[in-house]
């Protein structure tokens, strides 16, 4: 293997971290909600996710507490609601119901499930919940992502270093394409790994994949480099330099399936009149870090060993544009469960930058080897994080993810007051992270007679988020005399 298929291969890892790990098709809210009691039998169970599912891979079932199945109408969205999905119900007797959901996002193609139970004229308690989990990351789809961004990083990068930083570059010759089409197939089998990632996750054939959006957004993403291949393999034909028009066909080429890739993902999930601006600086920051460091690996590729003054001159024009890169890199940079190693990440990275910019760039008159082993140290710590990254960009936040119904329909907690006249009894239905129904019994603590309160509240606060406003759910009593709400 060449130095500069070597350097490709290396270069940005970190890229994987600009997706935020937590987006989910995760539900929201449903009706009837989780624990509830109602009256009358439901006509429909709707479930509201935090992203649009796919509705043609996804599934929603009844079951009787038997595990029985019932009947139900075709699964579908509502209209004008692409986040909630619908089934419609035929009549209910009195008894318990367990609502299981398998929803694939439209988005990225996630798998997330989960269960809950309500009651129709009874309470839904001590109801063993049964375990809906998503499947585990996917190493075929951590992989696809790694040969993706990395190869659409070296064609961004290749673009503007050998046309801008150093159009001199000995790369620009013919054999710069050793370079180039070896980045070009790790970005076209990224797409095909992601695409056959998320078909298996879902469990659908590959026809019905690709009659997704899931399935056309691999089609949107591929578009732009069937136009780099063209030009590519023209430049190949001709024999002679990669001219700024070719290497501007790669750039461009690139930049459109990075925004095709931005456009099918978590920033494109919102909706409103945000939704651009997400996408945008989504695009910005995803391609500012393929800029950076994708430049970096195709500017060490180009130098060789030997100082010139016209290698400093574009190592000095490099490092420009690199400061100006990380500036967009660190504004646009998303929260999330990424941001701490992020974070770090970048901080390593601005320190190694500037260990070149300050040290290296002015000796690169006389030697380069400073900065190729500190050039080489910055690709190695950003390829160091894209396994974790690549993981995280498939799993559930931690408080969603699998299925915790399994080990406990309920969670119970007894407290009194400073005095000990009275006995408070909360339980929440169905005791993991998610919609929860809580009942409050009062008691006298020494003789144990069921109390009536004038009013029953709880308060909720984000101990570890202060900058979180603390809510409170005003609790109603039932006949039973507890006091419960939702």
């Amino acid at each position: 293997m060449n130095r500069s298929t070597l350097l490709a291969l290396v270069a940005l890892g970190v890229l994987a971290a600009a997706s935020r790990a937590g987006a989910h098709a995760l539900l929201n809210r449903s009706d009837p909600p989780s624990g509830a009691t109602l009256q009358q039998a439901p006509q429909a169970v709707t479930l509201t996710f935090t992203e649009a599912p796919e509705p043609t891979l996804s599934s929603v079932r009844i079951l009787l507490p038997s595990g029985q199945q019932v009947p139900t109408g075709p699964l579908h969205a509502l209209a004008g609601a692409p986040r909630t999905l619908e089934v419609t119900l035929g009549p209910l007797s009195t008894g318990v119901y367990t609502v299981t959901w398998r929803t694939v996002s439209r988005v990225d193609g996630h798998v997330t499930g989960w269960a809950f139970a309500f009651g129709v004229a009874t309470t839904p308690t001590d109801v063993a919940v049964p375990e809906v989990t998503s499947p585990p990351p996917s190493v075929l789809g951590g992989a696809a992502r790694w040969g993706l961004y990395a190869g659409l990083s070296v064609l961004l990068g290749a673009a503007w270093v050998w046309t801008i930083a150093f159009p001199q570059a000995p790369e620009r010759a013919p054999r710069g394409l050793r370079l180039l089409w070896p980045a070009w197939l790790a970005a076209v089998l990224g797409i095909i790994g992601l695409g056959e990632a998320q078909r298996a996750d879902a469990g659908a054939s590959l026809h019905q994949f690709l009659g997704t959006s899931l399935g056309r957004a691999l089609g949107w993403r591929a578009l732009p480099l069937l136009a780099v291949a063209g030009a590519l393999a023209m430049a190949g034909a001709r024999g002679k330099r990669l001219s700024p028009a070719t290497l501007t066909v790669v750039g461009v080429g690139a930049a459109g399936a990075v925004l095709a890739h931005v456009a099918a993902g978590h920033a494109a999930a919102a909706l409103g009149p945000w939704r651009p601006a997400n996408v945008a600086v989504q695009w910005v920051h995803v391609m500012s870090v393929g800029a950076w460091l994708g430049g970096l690996a195709a500017l060490l590729a180009a130098l060789g060993a030997t100082p010139n003054a016209e290698k400093a001159a574009a190592v000095r024009r490099f490092s420009a544009g690199a400061g100006i890169l990380l500036v967009l890199v660190v504004a646009t940079t998303p929260y999330g469960r990424l941001v701490l190693l992020k974070a770090g990440l970048l901080l390593l990275l601005a320190l190694l930058g500037g260990i070149n910019r300050f040290r290296s760039v002015p000796a690169a008159v006389r030697t380069l080897a400073g900065l190729r082993r500190v050039g080489m140290a910055e690709l190695a710590v950003a390829a160091l994080t894209l396994a974790v990254a690549s993981v995280l960009t498939q799993t559930a936040p931690a408080n969603f993810a699998g299925a915790p119904a399994a080990a406990a329909a309920s969670l119970a907690a007894t407290g009194s007051d400073f005095g000990t006249t009275v006995q408070a009894r909360l339980e929440a239905v169905p005791g993991f992270p998610g919609p929860n129904r809580f009942t409050v019994s009062l008691r006298d603590y020494d003789t144990a007679r069921p109390l009536e309160a004038d009013r029953v509240s709880l308060r909720f606060a984000a101990q570890d988020r202060p900058d979180v406003r603390a809510s409170t759910l005003a609790l109603v009593r039932r006949a039973d005399g507890a006091y419960a709400g939702q």
